[in-house]
């Protein structure tokens, strides 16, 4: 999206002729041999002139051309475009079509619950992250690291869902918002979990963001104050797990 695109239209021969350029079925313009200026139509939208350029060119040797520049491509200016050329000798016209399509990147998706998300031991609930995910839309996946696992892992399938909603207009790529079913257990305390655009999470480009479980109860406070030291993923994990581990050893 923003680029220039530059679509050329030739005919080879002398004959008297009609060139016209065509989207998805609708006349945008045209020129007449001996006018030999471009005229848009009124079915090309104004939003689509000002940034489209006609160029009509003769050559009595060889032909004429009538090539179209698109410069800043917009979300509206995809489709199907035609150009086609009638001449006096030619029963049928002559024509060939350009397919424009737009490729807009994802951004890095946003968790909705925070920083920290607390919940009660055997509690079920849903995990939520969001952003744009482009054309075509990208996959949303989840990872989760526990002090087990020691790096991030990636989520089974079944255990996430992701659904897409293409804007209008000059905002046409689509959103997505992406979930992740979690039951609450003493093991996740502590855990982080993860969504990021693409199959693996890129540390240098940040296509992720992440957030930290933290079993909910009397002891959770304690923990949360260890947490707050050190901000390093893996030092996290450490420091939470071994805040809940004091914690069983007073209660003895």
């Amino acid at each position: 999206m923003g680029n220039r695109v530059e679509i050329p239209c030739v005919y080879t021969g002398s004959d008297w002729l009609v060139m016209r350029w065509i989207r998805n079925g609708v006349v945008l313009a045209y020129v007449v041999k001996g006018l030999d200026n471009p005229q848009w139509m009124d079915t090309a939208p104004n939003s689509f002139q000002d940034h489209v350029e006609l160029d009509f060119k003769k050559d009595d040797d060889t032909g004429y051309s009538l090539n179209m520049t698109i410069d800043g491509l917009k979300c509206t200016d995809t489709g199907e475009y035609k150009c086609e050329v009638t001449t006096l000798s030619a029963t049928v016209p002559f024509f060939n079509t350009t397919n424009i399509e737009i490729l807009v990147d994802p951004i890095k998706p946003q968790i909705m619950d925070g920083d920290y998300f607390h919940a009660k031991e055997n509690v079920t609930f849903e995990l939520s992250c969001s952003g744009r995910v482009g054309i075509p839309p990208a996959t949303i996946k989840w990872f989760v690291k526990t002090a087990v696992d020691g790096d991030f892992q990636p989520l089974d399938p079944a255990l996430t869902s992701q659904t897409n909603t293409q804007g209008e207009g000059d905002m046409c790529w689509y959103s997505g918002n992406a979930r992740v079913t979690v039951t609450m257990e003493e093991s996740l305390d502590g855990a982080l979990y993860a969504c990021a655009v693409g199959d693996v999470m890129d540390t240098k480009d940040l296509n992720f963001d992440e957030v930290v479980l933290v079993l909910q109860g009397w002891k959770w406070f304690l923990r949360s104050v260890f947490t707050e030291v050190c901000r390093d993923g893996e030092s996290r994990i450490l420091l939470l797990r071994g805040a809940r581990n004091r914690d069983k050893a007073s209660s003895l």
